[in-house]
């Protein structure tokens, strides 16, 4: 189980430098503005993963007690 998370986690590290690309002038929002992160699929679909992921951690490091 350890390895498994130990692959997961380097392959989303990998991947980080394919997220963080920069592109701004595109869309209805600034490139800056925070309703750009909020609205952009490309944006809130990295960050809600990442929370479930965090979220589904804590809670079965929780539940093994």
């Amino acid at each position: 189980m350890l390895n498994k998370m130990k692959i997961s986690f380097a392959s989303l590290l990998l991947c980080l430098p394919f997220l963080a690309q920069a592109h701004d002038g595109h869309g209805v929002f600034g490139g800056n503005a925070l309703s750009h992160y909020l609205a952009s699929p490309m944006h809130i679909i990295p960050v809600v993963a990442f929370v479930a992921i965090g979220a589904f951690y804590l809670y079965k490091k929780a539940t093994t007690r």
